[in-house]
């Protein structure tokens, strides 16, 4: 490997890792945002609102992991050296890749020789090193240990998503048909009570004696026509002139 490619080895893991700082940044915020929307689901389903959709609770929680992604990447600016200084803990190469960083650094002003030969040797020492660094077996973006709780904030927004509102476990009261003969007969009665009263015939009752008079005049042979016109005439003037529907 020549210095150039030590160069971009260390431009890569520093990429690297930008890249599992926002992977874990975006775990976590996934992990919180799963737990929000199970929290918000479950208050909605127990007080029975709809006050926010099922579609976005179930997009929360990967808008938020896209957000906190990408200002983790953008604020996330490791140096080269923290590159090399990381590589030299994880390959064990006793600070060769930081020492010619250190070493390679324009500023430096020439040496003696002996100085000359010793970054020539350590110069050829971390590029035989860099030989053997892969940056997926020594910087891998590997999932945290505390990964395994997404998996129970996921089952706990799912199961929050599944349960039917409070108002329909807890039972509707439920109409019934009213009977037919009942409301008929119900309908009859409140229709006879509310209806004015039929007025009642005015018949006006005779004493017996004008009761008996009018039997005999009335079977009387003998009796003139005019008696018995009169007669008929205090008889409709007593009843009180019934009328001929009743």
């Amino acid at each position: 490997m020549t210095e150039a490619g030590l160069h971009h080895l260390l431009h890569r893991a520093r990429l690297r890792m930008r890249s599992a700082s926002a992977f874990e940044a975006a775990l976590r915020s996934f992990a919180a945002a799963l737990i929000l929307a199970a929290i918000i689901v479950a208050w909605m389903r127990w007080t029975g609102r709809d006050a926010i959709k099922s579609g976005v609770m179930i997009a929360l929680p990967f808008v938020a992991a896209m957000l906190a992604a990408g200002v983790a990447f953008a604020l996330s600016r490791p140096s080269l050296t923290t590159a090399a200084a990381r590589l030299d803990r994880l390959v064990r190469t006793s600070d060769h890749l930081s020492t010619w960083l250190f070493l390679n650094d324009s500023n430096h002003a020439a040496g003696t020789a002996t100085q000359e030969g010793f970054r020539a040797a350590q110069r050829d020492s971390a590029l035989r090193i860099a030989d053997s660094i892969q940056l997926n077996k020594h910087l891998p973006l590997t999932w945290p240990a505390w990964s395994r709780a997404i998996w129970i904030a996921m089952i706990l927004l799912l199961s929050a998503l599944v349960t039917p509102p409070r108002h329909i476990t807890s039972g509707a009261p439920i109409e019934r048909a009213p009977e037919v003969g009942v409301s008929a007969a119900s309908a009859g009665a409140r229709s006879e009570k509310n209806a004015a009263p039929r007025e009642m015939p005015r018949v006006q009752v005779l004493a017996p004696a004008q009761m008996r008079k009018l039997e005999l005049m009335a079977t009387d042979p003998q009796l003139s026509t005019e008696l018995k016109r009169d007669a008929l005439k205090e008889l409709n003037e007593a009843i009180g002139g019934i009328p001929e529907g009743d």
